[in-house]
């Protein structure tokens, strides 16, 4: 019993810690799944259930990050939705048949978190292939069965048991939320060949700003200096905010001795160790030196490096403090914030099932009159929504100097 509690508590725990560090991903979503379920929907019986063709947008969330991410987008779109419809337009309460709905919403995702495979196009590098297409009609299969049969029959039993129908409507309801659930899940069959392609353009997008966020610039230098910086650069994966980073820099000793050199280098970013020394360098010869750095914010930044000559002898270091030989460099690079190809291409396929949502709800609101104010509300949620993904777009780029 104590190690089932054990358990319980580093489950619990490790949850925990998922959802914080991704509750960006899941709130942005989350409000996808809602406004794209407003967008484009039917009651299946009226007052209960409904037709949702953007069903599969929880399960391709819990495909591509993970069954408790899915669960949450899933759960809490589900809840965004009944707020619009409910609250926003209708007016009314939520009551407790919408606690239902999250927690059929959240275990469907879930589900299907934990039956799927992940799309990994890397070990091909292609979209479409017999181990991929055998994956996307794996992961349809397992949203069929968690959005469509488990989402149905805890909707159909939980309505059931706290009262809101009877056995008879009960059972038409979960016939019908299976049935249209699953239909819908099968437009993984084309989403997902989507996403990978989308995800495969972000790759290639990330390598590109990859290479950009290893370099370093010298912007500028004392001149006639004992010393010359041949290169510098962030090794590995480049500068990337809030993650530590290996900086070389290639120094090059112009004096016509053997010549050791102090570097001391200052940002506002976090350096470890900011002092440094090199080898004794021969007449023309080289050393490269490694800081630690840690970018604190993304976007150019700036860096100054002093490089003081540090013979062996005591007296001339001495002499060379006093007097204050001290050659200085500005240095700057570009970091970039860690945004996996995942966020990227999730996002690219949100704001196009948006944009298609709109046009069928606008459809749907030309044929039937009275759904204008309907569409009104829809219209502005879905500007408010693309005008800030637009902003954070801009704001992004503007960082990134692109």
């Amino acid at each position: 019993m104590k190690n089932a509690w054990g358990r319980l508590k580093r489950i619990l725990l490790l949850s925990w810690i998922t959802f914080k560090k991704n509750i960006v991903t899941i709130v942005l979503f989350s409000f996808g799944y809602g406004i794209a379920a407003y967008f484009v929907r039917a009651e299946i019986i009226a007052g209960r259930g409904d037709i949702r063709p953007t069903i599969f947008l929880p399960s391709l969330a819990a495909i591509v990050f993970g069954p408790l991410i899915g669960g949450f987008v899933g759960g809490l779109g589900n809840i965004i939705y009944d707020i619009i419809n409910k609250v926003i337009v209708e007016h009314e309460a939520l009551k407790l048949k919408h606690v239902v709905g999250f927690i059929a919403n959240f275990t469907g995702a879930s589900i299907v978190g934990m039956l799927s495979k992940k799309l990994d196009w890397r070990r091909e590098n292609r979209v479409f292939s017999y181990r991929m297409m055998k994956i996307y009609i794996e992961n349809t299969v397992a949203s069929i069965l968690g959005m469509g049969f488990i989402v149905a029959l805890i909707i159909g039993l939980g309505l059931l048991a706290i009262g809101d129908i009877n056995s008879d409507i009960a059972m038409k309801l979960i016939a019908g939320i299976a049935f249209w659930n699953s239909i819908s899940s099968l437009i993984l069959i084309i989403v997902q060949p989507l996403y990978v392609w989308l995800e495969k353009r972000a790759y290639i997008k990330r390598v590109q700003i990859r290479q950009k966020t290893k370099s370093v610039k010298i912007v500028e230098e004392t001149r006639k200096t004992p010393v010359k910086i041949v290169r510098a650069e962030f090794l590995g994966d480049g500068a990337v905010e809030k993650e530590w980073g290996l900086l070389q820099v290639s120094i090059k000793n112009l004096i016509g001795e053997h010549m050791k050199y102090r570097l001391e280098l200052i940002a506002p970013d976090l350096i470890i160790p900011s002092v440094k020394y090199s080898t004794m360098i021969p007449p023309d010869g080289t050393d490269d030196i490694t800081f630690s750095v840690y970018p604190l914010d993304s976007g150019e930044r700036e860096l100054k490096l002093y490089v003081k000559p540090w013979p062996r002898e005591l007296s001339k270091q001495k002499e060379i403090l006093e007097k204050g030989y001290v050659f200085s460099f500005r240095l700057r690079y570009t970091a970039r914030k860690d945004e996996p190809e995942a966020f990227r291409a999730f996002l690219s396929i949100i704001s196009i099932i948006l944009l298609l949502a709109l046009a069928i709800k606008s459809l749907f609101s030309l044929l039937s009159p009275e759904e204008t104010a309907a569409l009104l509300i829809a219209l502005i949620i879905f500007s408010i929504e693309i005008a800030l993904i637009v902003i954070w777009y801009i704001w992004k780029k503007w960082r990134m100097h692109l």
